[in-house]
């Protein structure tokens, strides 16, 4: 109760401050009075009841499992330049087209185009 922050409030005030510390500290650790992790702004309790209204079946917490917020991200740090350099070593080159061959000519007749696109649809359906 010795805080530098406690010292200069009357005895009155002090007790009060270190109630609410107190009950603040204990909320953290009771299940039933810490924010549910979808909704921080709602207790679990709030929660439960809200979900029995909905529901209209009688719950109660058998078990639960706790779970710290970001527990299990592990980041790896690394230079972002080195990533890309990374990604790039990795990808392979594309290949270029034979210079002594010519490209095949696109233009197609229309009947050529249309029985094309007919047999791929009666594929696809």
């Amino acid at each position: 109760m010795q805080r530098e922050d406690l010292l200069t409030k009357p005895e009155q005030v002090q007790a009060k401050i270190v109630k609410g510390r107190v009950k603040k500290r204990l909320g953290e650790f009771a299940l039933f009075e810490q924010p549910f992790i979808k909704n921080d702004k709602v207790t679990i309790s709030e929660w439960l009841k809200q979900t029995i209204g909905t529901t209209g079946e009688n719950m109660k917490v058998r078990r639960f499992a706790r779970y710290n917020l970001g527990e299990g991200l592990e980041k790896e740090s690394q230079d972002f330049a080195a990533e890309v350099a990374a990604q790039t070593a990795a990808k392979p080159a594309p290949s270029a087209p034979p210079k002594d061959e010519k490209p095949a000519e696109t233009t197609e007749s229309a009947e050529t185009t249309e029985s094309t696109c007919n047999y791929i649809s009666l594929i696809c359906v």
